[in-house]
């Protein structure tokens, strides 16, 4: 069925151009993002339809070669082509403009080798510590990498012993940023439990938009989202916050600060959130540290990984 016509349609439905619809994530993994089409099964091939009102007009799908396809606004799809999609291997997700927030994800039938050896991470004190050095690692180095946003040097994990001093050191480091961008920007600032419960502040959005790209992630690989390092003792999403603390306090943290200096609209932090994940390449590094973390089987290789991030 040809989607009706409306605005939508007649703004958005007029030519084909690939580049236009089917938008790459990801420089090194096949993540793909999708907005304004019709998506089908047209014999055994998956085909996105755009509309000239008179002419239909289509290109192919390769969903054999895609890991995840993420379905934006302005799109329809049909149950034969989501059938298709997913027993092809392809994760099929419902996104929020520009690919986020993420707001469903298909199940797909996948080895449990991934999530068996996190489980075992997390169970293992000593293994879980030495992941949480890989995290801790994994932030410093991208923080490093953005001088520009002189932000106070990150805490170094090695000196730590045990997980709730890694947390210690972090909260400490997370209340002396903050602080100091406060008094960059002259901006009131109390503590940082107060500022992320107004849910219209730019750091509680960003903070959103960043679970979600980390969610992206996880699912991609074939992770639990809720088997955390650091966070998820007491409640789920512990693999999400631990992977978008990584990249919070470039596209967060700063970020938010900047928003409100220059009296951005939340459509706005959004798009700019956007284009630094892809800009920066923050998916990619995002997946690359959940592959450090767990396609290790042995406690000593990932010791080793410590010492040579």
């Amino acid at each position: 069925m040809i989607p009706r016509e409306n605005k939508i349609i007649k703004k958005s439905y007029t030519q084909i151009d690939e580049a236009k619809y089917l938008i790459p994530l990801s420089r090194r993994h096949p993540l793909f993002y999708l907005e304004y089409c019709k998506i089908v099964r047209k014999e055994n091939d998956i085909r996105i339809l755009t509309q000239k009102y008179e002419e239909e007009m289509s290109f192919s799908l390769p969903v054999g070669n895609i890991g995840a396809l993420m379905i934006g606004p302005g799109c329809s799809i049909t149950t034969e082509a989501a059938r298709i999609i997913t027993a092809r291997g392809c994760l099929l997700s419902f996104t929020g403009g520009g690919f986020v927030p993420l707001f469903l994800i298909s199940s797909q039938h996948r080895s449990p080798l991934s999530r068996l050896r996190q489980y075992r991470i997390s169970l293992d004190e000593n293994c879980r510590l030495l992941c949480g050095k890989i995290l801790f690692e994994r932030r410093k180095k991208i923080i490093e990498k953005f001088k520009e946003f002189d932000l106070p040097d990150f805490p170094d994990p090695s000196i730590y012993t045990s997980i709730e001093q890694l947390n210690l050191s972090e909260a400490a480091w997370a209340k002396r940023s903050y602080r100091k961008l406060a008094k960059e920007f002259n901006i009131p600032w109390t503590n940082k439990e107060s500022e992320d419960k107004n849910k219209k502040n730019p750091i509680t959005f960003l903070n959103f938009l960043s679970y979600s790209v980390a969610d992206i992630a996880i699912y991609h690989l074939g992770y639990d989202p809720n088997i955390g390092i650091l966070h998820g003792r007491t409640k789920g999403g512990g693999l999400a916050y631990d992977l978008a603390d990584i990249i919070k306090p470039i596209v967060a943290l700063v970020p938010s600060f900047v928003a409100r200096d220059k009296g951005y609209s939340l459509s706005k932090v959004k798009s700019n959130f956007i284009s630094d994940i892809i800009r920066y390449d923050l998916l990619d590094y995002l997946i690359k540290t959940l592959e450090i973390l767990f396609n290790k089987k042995e406690e000593k290789e990932v010791n080793d990984h410590v010492s040579n991030i």
